[in-house]
């Protein structure tokens, strides 16, 4: 479930082990303060791969040490980029290792501040939710944008945190040929869809800085975290835009054909860029969610009905987040 995370210990008392190196980090706003950097990867296995990055910060005034580290805890303690994500087993024992590592007393490390967390669970699905991202129009007030060439990431952005939806297989193998056996065969068979929740600032989001702000409170609150992030993806606006077409209809008043003109235009410009572009509006002031239901709805009454996909879909994201809840919970 975690995956990159911003942490920071206070009076941290520098492990020698660590091959620290001079950081061109900034000081000028702190001419007191110096700073070394390394790269901390996982002892447990002899390939080096995904490393976690660490900043030692010395502080001259005050005569101390502190220590941030950020990255992704899931790649480090796998030692891969996969689609598998850490259960509540494997999350404490990521932080036993981590603790090991700097040479800290655990007890310590599950105490220090969360400042940037992410939530994450990869979907294994068949072909038919290929697309599916495209299907999650609107988020409460949030701007919907698309970013990326190989690899389009869907975002659902605000101040602090934002959603973000893509193809994690794609991600994974970015580097390779994807028209190559096997990377084609799994490319057409399967669909790998990832979905988060990127906190950049645990503080100035209520619920995370109220269940998140410490990795003892990610530890203790894992099912809340998890129950939350499937409720802020089931808040999604879903449609389905991979239905096909009902079929030309036939136009009998000038109602009709103004509609069928709308469609074609939604169609075009695409109904998630239609939504964003009548949020940013003014002339939702008033009666917002009418609005955009009513510009929904027509867009909808030019498609083949089916909640069959959306029903679906859901139900395997369930499956998927009941297998990571903390099993200790469960009687």
């Amino acid at each position: 479930m975690i995956d990159n995370i911003k942490i920071t210990i206070t009076n941290y008392s520098p492990n020698e082990k660590i091959n620290w190196k001079p950081s061109n980090k900034d000081n000028s706003a702190f001419p007191h303060k110096t700073f070394q950097k390394a790269k901390l990867f996982n002892g447990k296995f002899k390939k080096k791969k995904h490393s976690l990055k660490l900043l030692l910060t010395a502080d001259e005034r005050k005569d101390e040490f502190s220590l941030s580290i950020s990255g992704s805890i899931r790649k480090w303690y796998y030692q891969e980029n996969s689609r598998k994500d850490l259960n509540h087993t494997e999350f404490v024992d990521c932080i036993r290792l981590l603790a090991d590592e700097i040479g800290v007393r655990e007890s310590e490390l599950w105490n220090t501040k969360v400042m940037k967390v992410e939530v994450g669970v990869t979907l294994l699905v068949d072909k038919k939710f290929k697309g599916i991202k495209d299907c999650f129009v609107r988020y409460r007030n949030a701007s919907r944008f698309e970013k990326g060439d190989e690899i389009t990431t869907v975002y659902f952005g605000f101040k602090n945190y934002k959603l973000k939806i893509y193809d994690k297989y794609l991600e994974m193998n970015k580097r390779k040929n994807l028209d190559s056996y096997p990377y084609n065969e799994v490319n057409e068979r399967l669909h790998f869809p990832r979905f988060e929740i990127a906190v950049n600032k645990v503080s100035g989001t209520p619920f995370f800085k109220s269940k998140a702000n410490t990795l003892r409170k990610i530890e203790e609150n894992w099912d809340e975290i998890l129950k939350e992030f499937g409720k802020r993806f089931g808040n999604i606006n879903f449609v389905n835009v991979l239905t096909d077409e009902n079929g030309l209809r036939e136009i009998g008043t000038y109602a009709e054909f103004r509609n069928f003109l709308a469609y074609e235009g939604i169609n075009n410009y695409g109904l998630s860029e239609c939504l964003d572009c009548l949020n940013h509006t003014g002339i939702l002031d008033n009666n917002k969610t009418k609005y955009i239901n009513d510009l929904i709805k027509l867009y909808e009454s030019f498609k083949v009905k089916d909640d069959q996909l959306k029903a679906e879909f859901f139900e395997r994201l369930e499956k998927k987040l009941n297998r990571i809840y903390n099993k200790s919970n469960i009687e």
